[in-house]
């Protein structure tokens, strides 16, 4: 099921037009809450909103089998090989989830691994892509940690956005 849903999701990156209801989540606000950010041009959100209309693309596919969006998605800037970002979830026990990264142009790698609570790597997309996709269902209910960085970026900063989706009964 994994590879499906990993091979439904790097096709719908390819095409669709984003969401209105996804892009108002940028709001107005050019700095996307990044101190790099202050100052930087209408044009450059617009590079963000580019990474959500990706989303939007890989995320149709998956709504059409069954998955509900987690959460609003993170999006933030980030400079290549560091650390990146870090979002925590509680995830149900038994239920399928699947996270998709996508970044902007200039961003050639993206990597992103879930972690449990002692730190231990549970499921990881480390390889050479632009648009990572990590699928997992946990045994038990709890908290795991989902960690996004880039590995490539040809600029001072890239656009990053991480979307989370839980796969609905029935």
């Amino acid at each position: 099921m994994g590879n499906l849903v990993r091979g439904l999701a790097a096709l719908a990156v390819l095409g669709g037009a984003a969401s209105a209801q996804r892009l108002e989540l940028l709001g107005g606000d050019d700095t996307l809450g990044s101190p790099a950010m202050a100052g930087r041009s209408v044009v450059q959100s617009g590079v963000a909103r580019g990474v959500v209309a990706e989303l939007d693309r890989a995320g149709r596919s998956l709504v059409a089998w069954r998955y509900v969006s987690l959460a609003d998605d993170m999006i933030s800037t980030m400079v290549a090989d560091e650390v990146g970002r870090r979002e925590t979830y509680r995830l149900d026990g038994g239920r399928e989830y699947v996270f998709q990264a996508a970044c902007d142009r200039m961003c050639t790698d993206l990597d992103m691994e879930l972690v449990d609570q002692h730190g231990a790597v549970l499921a990881s997309d480390t390889s050479d892509a632009q648009w990572p996709v990590v699928t997992f269902t946990p045994a038990a209910t709890g908290r795991y940690t989902l960690r996004v960085w880039v590995k490539s970026c040809f600029e001072e900063y890239c656009y990053v956005g991480v979307r989370g989706y839980g796969r609905t009964e029935g």
